[in-house]
């Protein structure tokens, strides 16, 4: 299967081509941010450089947050335009488990980290029953104080998450980090989550998915506290 995949959650975006589960392609986007600007060349870019006609593409996995708003509009809405003119399917992953994905097979306690801004994070926790098996949240994603959730977790609990280069300084001792430079949603961890979920039948419709906030951004918060909550 002609897989496209798209990540533009963070500042470290990405897009690739797989066939089957093997990662054949992948191209960094700009650091700056302005995937609005630098996505449709570069997915045309990799799909001309494989000889792949856009319609031979048969599922598009795209990360759908939580993580930069604009990134995140970007992406999905390109994914879903993508799937709209071609008829591929569409599988949208959650950030978080992107991540916990990528974690070494021998953590059996991960906590994901993602910036919320204001000191808060998105955060989940995964546990596993032992070296080798799949990890299951324990947690719902949600917006919580960094230092007082990190406080909770388990001992030799391994945290990974873009939010690591903030916060490292309040991640306790008990606690193991990875390295920098494997913080960010990886694509071989994307295609993994998102094949896992087509196969199983679980598949996004094109015109309903949406990205992931679970809060206003900034924008939207300061026009609520110039309006009023109410305001409409």
């Amino acid at each position: 299967m002609r897989t496209l995949l798209i990540e533009t959650s963070t500042s470290e975006g990405a897009v690739g081509l797989a066939a089957g589960t093997r990662l054949v392609a992948r191209k960094q986007l700009s650091q700056a941010r302005r995937h609005a600007r630098d996505l449709i060349p570069a997915i045309g870019q990799l799909l001309d450089e494989a000889g792949w006609a856009p319609r031979s593409i048969e599922l598009v996995i795209v990360d759908r947050g939580p993580g930069s708003y604009t990134g995140l509009r970007v992406g999905i809405m390109t994914a879903k335009t993508f799937c709209y003119a071609t008829g591929a399917m569409l599988v949208g992953g959650c950030a978080a488990d992107i991540l916990a994905h990528a974690a070494s097979d021998d953590a059996l306690s991960v906590a994901t980290l993602i910036d919320a801004q204001k000191g808060n994070i998105y955060a989940r926790h995964f546990t596993r029953t032992g070296a080798g098996e799949p990890l299951e949240p324990t947690s719902e994603l949600a917006v919580v104080d960094a230092k007082e959730w990190l406080a909770t977790l388990p001992e030799g609990t391994l945290v990974t998450g873009p939010a690591l280069d903030r916060f490292a300084d309040v991640v306790p001792a008990t606690l193991r980090t990875t390295e920098e430079g494997r913080r960010y949603p990886e694509l071989s961890s994307l295609l993994g989550i998102g094949r896992s979920s087509c196969d199983a039948g679980r598949r996004d419709d094109p015109w309903g998915l949406e990205p992931t906030y679970l809060r206003p951004s900034e924008a939207e918060e300061r026009w609520r506290q110039r309006h009023g909550a109410d305001a409409s």
